[in-house]
């Protein structure tokens, strides 16, 4: 048999080309007609979306286009423009314990989102672009913002309060936790405004035993010019927190102050706090003092006195112990490196000398 001719070559090869090129289209056109088809069902099906007169646009998202929407869908999940949304009123992790804002933005331009932010639909005359509440995701939500993408959400349109505080907490806590004392006051506050009727309720409701409620809601006490003083609360372990807001509460706020910076610095930590839990009387042997001898003396009513000062706004200032011969001066927080200052020593030594006067 001798070879085919090169015409009939070129004829078999222009036909091969031409067929495929038919079913390339075939299943482009089929591929199109259904993704149509999957929208037109999905925007039938939700009946309650509210049609909108704006359209935004939709960007990449883990190596997809995102439909282009003209409606503000109520439920399940779908991509949404960031601006329609803004956290809810118990939103609770606070801008300083939202560090990675930068980092996940940076990760939704190269990765795209996989974990959808939940939230509810919300009408508000005041804020009439407004159309959903960030429950849970907030730093997603920052995210898109400053990444300027469209944000994958779960809508939840039955959502009450009480579940979305539920849904929040446990989303934050598997997440990046927020710290101790954020946690504290979020629960203080649910309290507060009346979200729970009661600590049982609200430990039900978060998955936590009453006696762990119970630290944090006591946490949530310490008092404000010992927060203020505190290098970072943010750093602070529950239990600590909870022995010290316990010692304010019994009268020791000016000591807890004092050894504020070698808590923070792990020189007392573990039983020694649980010792000063039961006995606060044990504080003086951790404070700063004379030596023996000298912190031996006293008053004539048998106890040394002490005077702590504060500012005009209420921050602790230094604490003045008074024996019957000695006196000692005791500076908290920041102000502790005053004594390393020449020029405010230089005027603490002119001000003691003007006071110096002779004897006849």
């Amino acid at each position: 048999m001798g070879r085919p001719r090169m015409s009939e070559t070129k004829d078999r090869r222009r036909q091969r080309n031409a067929e495929a090129g038919a079913v390339g289209k075939l299943g482009r056109d089929r591929q199109s007609a259904m993704v149509k088809a999957l929208q037109n069902i999905e925007r039938a099906s939700d009946t309650s979306a509210e049609i909108s007169r704006d359209t935004f646009p939709s960007g990449m998202v883990a190596g997809h286009t995102p439909e282009r929407t003209t409606v503000y869908p109520t439920k399940g999940q779908r991509w949404v423009d960031p601006e329609v949304c803004r956290p809810w009123r118990w939103a609770d992790r606070p801008a300083s314990e939202a560090p990675h804002v930068d980092e996940l933005a940076q990760s939704l331009d190269r990765d795209g989102q996989v974990a959808p932010a939940i939230v509810r639909p919300v009408r508000d005359p005041e804020q009439p672009t407004i159309r959903y509440e960030i429950i849970a995701g907030y730093v997603r939500w920052k995210a898109a913002l400053q990444a300027r993408r469209q944000l994958l959400v779960d809508i939840r349109p039955v959502l009450s309060d009480r579940e979305a505080f539920s849904i929040m907490v446990v989303e934050n806590d598997l997440r990046r936790g927020l710290s101790d004392y954020t946690r504290a006051k979020r629960y203080q506050r649910a309290l507060d405004k009346n979200l729970f009727a009661s600590k049982g309720e609200l430990a039900d409701a978060v998955g936590i035993g009453n006696a762990q409620l119970s630290k944090y809601l006591g946490f949530a006490k310490l008092p404000n010019p010992v927060v203020a003083v505190c290098r970072d609360i943010t750093a602070l372990p529950l239990t600590t927190g909870y022995i010290l807001a316990s010692l304010c509460g019994k009268g020791f706020q000016e000591q807890v102050i004092a050894l504020l910076p070698r808590i923070e610095a792990g020189d007392i930590a573990g039983r020694q706090l649980e010792e000063l839990a039961v006995d606060p009387s044990q504080l003086g042997r951790f404070l700063p003092t004379a030596p023996v001898s000298e912190a031996a003396e006293a008053t004539p009513s048998g106890k040394p006195e002490s005077r702590s000062f504060v500012s005009s706004s209420g921050n602790p200032l230094f604490t003045v112990n008074i024996s019957q011969r000695r006196a000692f001066i005791s500076f908290v927080g920041p102000f502790r490196t005053l004594l390393q200052d020449e020029e405010f020593l230089n005027r603490l030594k002119a001000m003691i000398e003007a006071e110096d006067h002779p004897t006849g």
